[in-house]
């Protein structure tokens, strides 16, 4: 436990009115108030409250005198996790870290006493108001009963039950009417045991069907059909409202009292009936719900007269109608079908009476008026199912009739409102493996739902194909449009748990796929310290992996990890906005290190997971090596050796202008700004110059544009391959060039040769490229490539590492050591010469880059290698400086691990 400062306790301190007062039992526990305990029946509420109230500690923390504090609700009822800072548990730093004497270094566990029992506090949407004014009327919430049982019974009874179901029985007889009867319920059950899981899922909030299917499968599908749940409601009450009206219209055509004509009187029966609903919902819900009430009532009082009509003996006139009572031989006459007219089917009468058993969301879709929605959807749902089922199938039993003649037949077969709502098992397919689905409700299985789910769509294709088309097609349209807008919301879909578990299951499955060069990815470990101070590297190496292969942004964050951390989470989160307002498909990742090679090395290590994995350290050129600490200069090219020790192949990048531009935008934000140094061009965050930046202000900030997201027109892409590295200088740029930006530059290939074999070692390579089939017929040798560079080159290369040489006169080797000792990156007289022909290769070939390729788009070259332990530091970086120096183009300096990344052979 994390102590804290003892208070200085009153001198009379009173009763404690906390609930979890035990000081009594402590004694003289680690961790208790120690000497400091109160004595038995002493209080933990100060008269004279401090910074940590004697009270705030008793009833949170069991009387320890501790920042800990015990579980309560209020630490849990944010889904997001983000709390005020002054509320709630502390943080892992307020108990792990060191305790610092400031008492404002610590969160102070502010709660009431009388709500330090783990009770659920009101939260920002049930706070009464604010302090000062008249508190807010609450507003009426409902039970199992009246909120979702009666509104699913009256939606499921409905207009079918009145119009639709003797007639069906007429038709289909009693068995097979009850047949279609458990059918339909079979189906609403599974969905009813999908809604009661979801809303027992979590905190259900008001918004209904929508916000069930949304929470549940993401905004995607959760506006798409939640439009269409709103246009399906709103025309079923035009159904229910013109069944009403017809039925009215039948009674005063039965009377002689048409109000005008018997169409017209259906329409004007059927405004003023919409206009009285639309009064009683604007009156609010309290009133909308003793209507529900009433017309509960009228329906019952209909089932107990149509019951009790059943038992009365029929007069001659009933019978001459078709009714009649209780009678063995017409109970087994219409116990089986008598098909009559074109709706005569199976499968016809199905789906007229299936639509009677769907309006089990109307409790669902009041979720916000319910007083617990987690246990008034499931019962009241389940129950509405039960006794609508029962009902029917009573009543269907009861009805006694010679073939129905006189029963109103339907005019159109089946209703189309209906039949988006078949699809109602879809939000119950949330993948079980997600540990955030874990619903109170036992009887759902994920199985049944996709039995349900199934059914629903079968159904829906069975009934009326071309109107299962256009719901589907609906659905469709308003989904790719919802996925086009991309709503910036974060629910934590089942959408967002499917994407994971995919991926998490190919990239297991990737680890058991064997590796064969076909299926060779360059996956890149780009070291561009934060992404936005290097927007060149990351927009080159992100235009040949893009939806190709892994991009993994790294940064070494160099510091004391305690001081470093909280920058590292800070600014993760920014850092991948900023890649994804730039269309960049890569991660981002750091770590805290004490100096930069450690960092890289961690990196290299830990980057990726199983065969996701880099294999190609990318990084920039370091600019200033010359002015630079010699320490850094021996880690940066100790970084190169690291990457060469972990087979990956090595990617180093130089452009004239450079690549850290993190002095432009502070310079465009800050006009005054200065840097204390120059910042680094390697690649590697390390001490950069801006310091910690706003993470909403990063994925916000302008973006530097860099000349990989311009056009380059007919341009050309010259690759000098000069060693053999296993193909990977050669695979870069052909990747590069099938985009579209790179697409009209002409790849040029030149590599070294001999004068008198010119021709064969042309066609030579010509060969071996069209077997790699990537496309590049303009090939060059150089036969001049191993002459003697002009003397004025050669002089600037010995004056450039004049600053850097030992000058030893060529002394023994433990004399030369002893010379070097603190300064390993100098260089001997005898490495001088030994290494002298590479050295003169390198300025010769920057004479050739500079004859061939000064208006080339890219020059792409072979990275030399020089040998660990043999070749200084200093003098490997005047390699690469002489090599790449006074070119106007990007440089990407490549080297392959030596394996090959291509080939010709299709097995």
């Amino acid at each position: 436990m994390a102590e804290l400062p003892v208070p200085e306790l009153p001198a009379a301190p009173a009763r404690c009115s906390g609930r979890f007062t035990i000081s009594t039992l402590l004694g003289m526990e680690e961790g208790g108030w120690g000497p400091y305990a109160p004595a038995e029946g002493a209080g933990c509420d100060s008269a004279h409250p401090t910074h940590l109230s004697g009270g705030t500690l008793c009833t949170r923390t069991f009387g320890y005198n501790t920042v800990d504090v015990v579980p309560a609700y209020e630490h849990y009822a944010n889904s997001k996790g983000v709390r005020d800072a002054g509320k709630g548990r502390p943080s892992l730093a307020d108990l792990h870290s060191i305790l610092k004497p400031d008492p404002g270094h610590l969160r102070t566990p502010v709660s009431d006493p009388q709500r330090s029992n783990g009770l659920p506090e009101p939260g920002p949407e049930e706070a009464a108001g604010e302090p000062g004014r008249a508190p807010t009327p609450e507003p009426v919430r409902f039970g199992w009963v009246k909120g979702v049982m009666i509104r699913c019974m009256l939606n499921i009874w409905g207009v079918i039950l009145y119009l639709r179901l003797p007639w069906i029985t007429a038709q289909a007889g009693i068995a097979l009417t009850w047949l279609i009867i458990l059918m339909s319920v079979t189906v609403t059950t599974i969905t009813g045991l999908s809604i009661s899981a979801i809303s027992t899922n979590g905190k259900v909030k008001s918004g209904g069907t929508y916000f069930l299917i949304s929470r549940s499968l993401g905004p995607e599908l959760g506006g798409s059909i939640g439009l269409i749940f709103a246009f399906a409601n709103a025309v079923a009450v035009a159904m229910h409202t013109v069944g009403f009206a017809e039925t009215v219209r039948d009674l005063l055509q039965e009377h002689n009292s048409l109000i005008v004509d018997p169409t017209n009187d259906i329409r004007i029966i059927g405004v003023v009936t919409v206009t009285v609903l639309l009064g009683i919902s604007l009156a609010g819900m309290e009133w909308e719900a003793k209507a529900q009430i009433l017309f509960f009532l009228v329906i019952l009082v209909s089932f107990i007269n149509y019951l009790v009509g059943t038992v009365i003996p029929a007069t001659a006139e009933k019978q001459a109608k078709g009714f009649f009572s209780y009678r063995a031989d017409i109970f087994a006459q219409n116990f089986v079908p008598s098909w009559r007219g074109p709706e005569g089917s199976f499968f016809g009468l199905f789906s007229i009476f299936f639509p009677s058993a769907t309006g089990i969301l109307a409790g669902a879709n009041i979720s916000g008026d319910l007083k617990d929605p987690a246990v008034a959807i499931p019962k009241g749902t389940l129950m509405a199912i039960f006794w609508t089922t029962v009902s029917y199938l009573v009543l269907s039993a009861t009805i006694e009739h010679e073939h129905g003649v006189w029963i109103r037949p339907p005019h159109h077969g089946g209703d189309f409102w209906r039949y988006p709502l078949l699809g109602t098992g879809l939000p119950c397919l949330s993948p079980q493996s997600l540990p955030g689905w874990r619903p109170s409700f036992r009887y759902y299985s994920k199985w049944a739902a996709l039995f349900g789910a199934t059914v629903s769509v079968v159904i829906m294709f069975l009934l009326t194909w071309w109107a299962a088309l256009i719901a589907f097609g609906i659905v469709i349209f308003l989904l790719g449009y919802v996925l086009y807008k991309k709503p910036d919301v974060n629910w934590g879909s089942s959408m967002q748990a499917s994407s994971y578990n995919m991926a998490l299951n190919y990239s297991v499955g990737l680890s058991e796929v064997d590796e064969h060069i076909k299926n060779y990815r360059p996956q890149c470990l780009v070291l561009t310290g934060p992404p936005n101070f290097r927007p060149a590297l990351v927009d080159f190496v992100g235009t040949f992996t893009k939806n190709l292969s892994l991009m993994l942004c790294g940064n070494v964050l160099i510091g004391p990890r305690k001081q470093k951390m909280p920058e590292s989470r800070l600014m993760a989160d920014g850092h991948t906005k900023w890649l994804v307002k730039r269309k960049i498909k890569a991660f981002y990742t750091d770590v805290v290190a004490e100096d930069l090679r450690i960092g890289v090395q961690m990196l290299i290590q830990a980057a990726g997971l199983g065969k996701m994995r880099p294999n190609i350290l990318v990084l920039g050129y370091k600019r200033n090596w010359q002015m630079a600490s010699p320490q850094s200069l021996e880690d940066y090219v100790g970084i190169l050796h690291d990457a060469f020790d972990f087979k990956y192949g090595v990617c180093l990048m130089r452009m004239k202008e450079g690549l850290n531009v993190s002095r432009v935008m502070q310079a465009h934000i800050n006009p005054t700004f200065e840097a204390a140094e120059h910042p680094e061009e390697n690649g590697i965050s390390g001490r950069a110059a801006l310091g910690t930046a706003d993470p909403i202000a990063l994925a916000g900030e302008q973006q530097a544009s860099t000349i990989f997201q311009s056009e380059q027109g007919k341009k050309t892409i010259d690759i000098y391959w000069l060693f053999d590295d296993g193909g990977l200088t050669l695979l870069i740029p052909y990747l590069l060039g099938r985009k579209k930006r790179w697409g009209k530059c002409k790849i040029r290939v030149f590599v070294g040769g001999q004068i008198n074999r010119m021709d064969e070692e042309r066609k030579a390579i010509v060969s071996l490229l069209s077997k790699f089939r990537l496309g590049f017929h303009e090939v060059h040798i150089l036969p001049d490539i191993n002459q003697k560079p002009r003397p004025e080159h050669i002089k600037r290369f010995d004056d450039l590492i004049a600053p850097f040489r030992l000058n030893d006169g060529f002394k023994d080797e433990a004399t030369v050591n002893e010379m070097r000792q603190g300064c390993p990156w100098k260089i001997s007289d005898e490495e001088v010469d030994k290494n002298r022909a590479k050295s003169l290769r390198q300025v010769r070939l920057n004479e050739i880059l500079l004859d061939y390729s000064r208006d080339a788009a890219l020059i792409a070259i072979t990275l030399p290698i020089g040998r660990k332990g043999r070749c200084p530091s200093s003098l490997y970086m005047a390699w690469l400086e002489t090599l790449s120096q006074d070119l106007r183009p990007p440089i990407i300096l490549t080297r392959g691990n030596q394996e090959n990344v291509l080939t010709f052979y299709c097995q």
